[in-house]
């Protein structure tokens, strides 16, 4: 057990066969069994001389020895039960781990990733990990996070978070083969390997497995430096970690992605309503902006002010713009051949717009000299300021010549005014005295200037009257047709920007309508598709809509849906609303699709004629849905099937969930348990058993194990059961809950107890075997002694060899017998192997330099696989048969000699034997 003779042994300290991280624990558990105060103690660490670590269930009994106290301890190899044991705690963090991680669906990816990162440690004993993320083209991988330890050891500055693939070292090795990399030895050389830099941590072992999306590889998680060599079950855990941790992942963002779009098409939706309105208003606004053209041309007749309000004051130098100077200037020159009566339009900055037979006085002289025109402009001041619409003033300018005004208005607002001047009544006389002054004083010449107001013409007051009463009605006429082309210019650009803005409207709504990712579709009263969007086309997997357009929208609907959807159809077509839901497609290629549907009608001048509408795709989403479904089913199946009693409590003992096997316990079903503590269904003292074991796994922050006899009471089964207490947590690392899982050891630990019975009958018989007993396990071909390791060697053997067990066991055949392979008897080794037929290996002598004995094997197979050896030493045996060889031989040369012929009697078996002598004296053959 120990590696050591008995002899080597003797005299040995504790601190001699026991690691040295164990020797406080150790001593005080001695101490403890010297007083007695305790008989046994399991799981003791052991050192064998090699450095390995075993260990060992110690049973004690304290005793004199030599008049001395001394104790006597029984150790029993415990190892295997500690590995399983091991084992199924590993299983269960693994378990514990998946759990968690499918109640992390509302996390955060950073989180979901970042627990995956720390429960790859736990499940494979790893010391460092990471996790990174590929590229879509697989071509270069961006680190998520190292484990905390890593960044407390990595004395690299600057650690780079992205790393190209075509020049990866180990780590890339599982995405270009494409499954799981294992280096248990990485010290050994690798072409893959480009060393790591200064200050990188030290790696033994690596372990990396590529993580899919489907065909894709879209992450790898790598753990290091586990203790011992990383395995398969390694391998398929942390795989089966990244495949969980990614599938949560890929659903968060088809969620996400599908909110995205849903918020995305509500917005595009909204839009479309508004856009929608506009265009209503808009078509509401031409009809109603003809309706009033319509009215204003029948209501010219009206106030202009009740004709139309201008969005904007018009001012006075656009009074020239305004008005047709060329076409009334042409009608003011006829008018003026007529009546020799001349005219002028001004605005009122005084800028001429319009004039004819204008006087000479006025345009050669009175408009030419500064002090003269200025007299003018205080005319014209004062004339324009006092004059009211629709009336005329006749006024004596300030150099003494008649002047009449009429104003121009456009609405209320003064535009300009019409002039009529430079003439005197007939019924007066100039004073020439009064002009003469005036050339004089403004430098004119008198001849000249009196020649002029000769010019002037003379009216009666009646024509005067009568043409201001034309020119006033000829004003008011000016002002109505400016302000209808005024009115009717603006009506017309005002209609032109609405239908550019709507020519605009309905491009945005087209643009929107063609870009969004919801199908959008417009049938009419028939039924049939008048226009669909690239988005509605991938839907359906059309690829033109020639395809599709003048098609009844029977042809996307499932057979089953086909009424229901004309139904509804129905509905809108006669105004009725129709709830937004979820619906099937028919596909052109036959698939099915689920969608989201929303539809209204389609109205023009007040009718439903059409209905239009959108789809949001959600096949993807229904399927990830059903997925899910299915996988939690699944899981939930393998919890309700498996043998094991498995339950979930909260922290105060309230049951949560438990499978089947658990039901059978308390003989009740799961909906009848949750809600319930252990206090409804047992006695107060187990109850409290339980309550503690529950508390003290949550006190130990880690699993517990125990071993309890329960009795089901459905049926009555009592039985031992090995019970492993987890605390369960949330990412938070708050403690939710209590896992238990228990599993029936009752056929287990008799099994042991009669394996241990078994074991102990099984050595004793072997011990008073006369012959040596070898067991044998077999590795590599069988071709050589090397080939066969020494399990055990019962009492004869051991004398035979001159061995103590710990001597021989672990060591090959070649070991003990240099010279085996020459002996004869590792082909009928091999061969017994191979076919599992016993042989017969007769005697013969085997010689070494220690050495030179005979013996006889009979060897056998077990169905392990063991190969068993039952030899005898026939040394002293051989040396009698060859004493008495030759003795006979010595007998029949003197019987011949003295031809003397002897015989023997067997009293016993009542049978004679002759000598050779006796028979040839008889001339008998003896044969």
């Amino acid at each position: 057990m120990l590696g050591s003779s008995r002899k080597t042994l003797i005299g040995q300290t504790p601190a001699e066969i026991h690691p040295t991280y164990a020797l406080p624990l150790i001593m005080s558990d001695f101490e403890k069994m010297r007083s007695g105060e305790v008989m046994f103690i399991s799981n003791i660490p052991m050192q064998r001389k090699d450095g390995s670590i075993f260990y060992a269930d110690v049973h004690s009994s304290p005793l004199e020895l030599d008049g001395q106290p001394a104790l006597l301890g029984v150790f029993h190899d415990c190892t295997d039960r500690i590995l399983a044991d091991e084992e199924n705690k590993l299983h269960l963090t693994r378990l514990q781990s998946f759990l968690s991680l499918l109640g992390m669906v509302d996390s955060s990816e950073k989180e979901i990733m970042s627990y995956a990162l720390a429960q790859s440690l736990q499940i494979t004993k790893s010391r460092y990990a990471f996790i990174g993320t590929l590229t879509p083209d697989e071509s270069e991988m961006i680190i998520h996070a190292w484990s905390d330890n890593v960044m407390e050891l990595c004395k690299i500055q600057d650690k780079p978070m992205r790393f190209p693939l075509h020049n990866a070292g180990i780590w890339g090795n599982c995405i270009r083969i494409r499954t799981a990399s294992i280096m248990n030895d990485y010290s050994l050389p690798d072409p893959a390997k480009h060393g790591y830099p200064e200050g990188h941590v030290q790696i033994t072992r690596f372990l990396g497995v590529p993580i899919f999306d489907n065909d894709t590889i879209v992450a790898i998680l790598a753990v290091a430096n586990k203790e011992t060599e990383y395995q398969d079950d390694d391998v398929n855990a942390l795989q089966t970690l990244g495949s969980m941790m990614w599938e949560i992942i890929r659903r968060r963002r088809t969620e996400e992605d599908l909110l995205r779009q849903h918020e995305t098409l509500l917005s595009a939706y909204e839009e479309i309503r508004v856009s929608e309105e506009e265009l209503r208003q808009n078509y509401d606004e031409i009809a109603a902006n003809r309706q009033e053209l319509i009215e204003r041309e029948r209501q010219l007749q009206l106030k202009l002010d009740s004709i139309l309000t201008p969005e904007y004051d018009i001012t006075e130098e656009e009074f020239g713009n305004i008005i047709d100077s060329h076409e009334i200037q042409l009608l003011m020159d006829d008018f003026y051949a007529l009546t020799h009566i001349g005219i002028a339009i001004l605005d009122l900055k005084g800028n001429i717009l319009v004039a004819t037979g204008w006087q000479d006085i006025c345009t050669k002289f009175h408009r030419v000299n500064e002090e003269s025109a200025k007299n003018c402009r205080d005319s014209d001041i004062f004339l324009t300021t006092n004059v009211k619409p629709g009336q005329y003033l006749v006024y004596k300018c300030k150099n003494n010549m008649w002047d009449m005004v009429t104003p121009i208005f456009l609405g209320e607002k003064h535009m300009g005014n019409l002039f009529l001047g430079q003439f005197f009544f007939d019924d007066e006389v100039p004073d020439r005295e009064v002009f003469t002054a005036q050339a004089e004083r403004f430098g004119f010449d008198t001849d000249e200037y009196l020649a002029a107001l000769d010019r002037v013409p003379r009216w009666s007051r009646e024509t005067v009257t009568t043409v201001m009463d034309f020119y006033t009605r000829f004003s008011s006429l000016i002002s109505q047709l400016s302000y209808r082309n005024v009115s009717l210019a603006r009506a017309l650009l005002d209609q032109k920007r609405m239908a550019a803005e709507l020519r605009a409207s309905k491009d945005r709504l087209t643009n929107i309508i063609q870009n969004t990712p919801a199908g959008y579709f417009r049938i009419d009263r028939g039924g049939n598709f008048v226009d669909v969007n690239d988005a509605w086309l991938h839907m359906h997997k059309y690829h033109d809509r020639s395809e599709v357009i003048g098609k009844h929208f029977s042809i996307t609907q499932v057979d089953e849906n086909i009424v229901l959807a004309q139904r509804n159809v129905e509905k809108m077509l006669s105004g009725e609303s129709v709830p937004f839901g979820e619906f099937t497609r028919r596909c052109k290629d036959g698939s099915i699709g689920v969608h989201i549907f929303s539809a209204i009608p389609v109205r023009e001048d007040g009718k439903i004629v059409g209905i239009e509408g959108f789809l949001i795709d959600i096949t993807h989403k229904k399927r990830s849905e059903e997925e899910l479904i299915r996988s939690e089913s699944e899981k939930r199946s393998i919890i309700q099937t498996i043998p094991d009693l498995i339950w979930l409590k909260d922290p105060d003992g309230v049951f949560l969930s438990c499978n089947r096997a658990f039901e059978r316990l308390y003989g009740a079903k799961e909906q009848e348990i949750v809600g319930k503590t252990d206090y409804d269904f047992v006695d107060k003292e187990l109850a409290d058993f339980f309550r503690e074991h529950d508390q003290r796994a949550m006190a130990a922050d880690r699993p517990c194990v125990n071993e309890e006899w329960l009795t089901f009471a459905e049926d009555g089964y009592h039985g031992l059961f090995e019970t492993i207490k987890t605390p369960m947590k949330d990412p938070e690392g708050r403690i939710i809950g209590i896992l238990g899982i228990a599993r029936d050891i009752t056929n287990r630990k008799r099994i042991e107890d009669a394996l241990g019975e078994s074991e102990e009958r099984f050595r004793g018989l072997m011990d008073t075997i006369t012959s040596g007993v070898a067991t044998y396990t077999v590795q590599g071909d069988g071709s050589k002694g090397k080939d066969y390791i020494i399990k055990d060697f019962n009492r004869m053997a051991l004398e035979i060899e001159g061995k103590t067990l710990e001597e021989v066991v672990g060591k090959s055949l070649a070991d003990l017998r240099p010279n085996i392979d020459e002996y004869g008897l590792i082909p009928v080794f091999q061969q017994v192997w191979k076919t599992g037929i016993p042989a017969y290996y007769p005697q013969k002598i085997y010689i070494d330099d220690k050495y030179a004995n005979w013996y006889e094997n009979r060897i056998f197979k077990l169905e392990s696989g063991e190969i068993v050896a039952v030899y005898n030493d026939v040394t002293e045996q051989k040396r009698a048969e060859e004493a008495l060889q030759e003795s006979l031989d010595l007998l029949d040369a003197t019987q011949k000699l003295t031809r003397i012929g002897g015989w023997e009697w067997h009293v016993g078996r009542q049978t004679m034997t002759w000598t050779i002598e006796t028979y040839r004296i008889h001339e008998i053959d003896p044969d």
